[in-house]
Formats: C-alpha cells, structure tokens, sequence
C-alpha cells in the first residue's frame, strides 16, 4: 500500500495492491497514514466509473460509502477488498472543510 495527501490534507489517493495470493482471508486492515485526525473522510473508489464488474469483492464499508475522521482511518483504518494476483485497488478519499 502506498498513498499520496494534497498539502492542506483535504484529499488523498491510496493503492492497495495484490501481488500474490494472500495468505490469510479475508485480509486484514490497512491503516492510511498522513491525514488530518480531526477532518471527516469520504472514502471512496477514485473511478467508480471505470470498474463495470469488479474481479473482487466489495466489502459492505466500500459499496455503501464511508465517513471516517483521519485519526480512525490512521489507526484502525479499513477493511482490505479481497483482490486477485497482480490487481490495485484505488481509494479516493475527500473532506469538506
């Protein structure tokens, strides 16, 4: 996993890929460090557009929406998508401020 954060800390874009199969599943969290702990994060997938079927499973936080605040997404963070060898997934995450 390796992600970018705009100065202000108002959006970031996190990849989370899948080189081999996993060892364990499901997958365990991904922690996403460098945001505002006090902002409220929309996360998102950064072209919902782009995916007509996703190859992997949608965990209910991804295809329901979530707001989480920076210092959750830091610590705790999310879910991982079950994804196949050799894909990336793509977060998009936005706040309002």
């Amino acid at each position: 996993m390796h992600g970018v954060v705009a100065p202000d800390g108002a959006e970031a874009v996190f990849a989370l890929t899948s080189l081999a199969k996993p060892a364990t599943s499901p997958r365990g969290r991904v922690r996403l460090p460098g945001l505002d702990p006090t902002a409220s994060y929309d996360v998102g997938l950064l072209r919902p557009d782009a995916v007509s079927e996703p190859p992997w499973t949608v965990p209910s936080w991804l295809a329901e929406g979530v707001r989480l605040t920076g210092r959750v997404l830091g610590t705790a963070g999310v879910q991982v998508p079950a994804m196949k060898p050799q894909q990336c997934t793509l977060l998009h995450l936005t706040t309002r401020r």
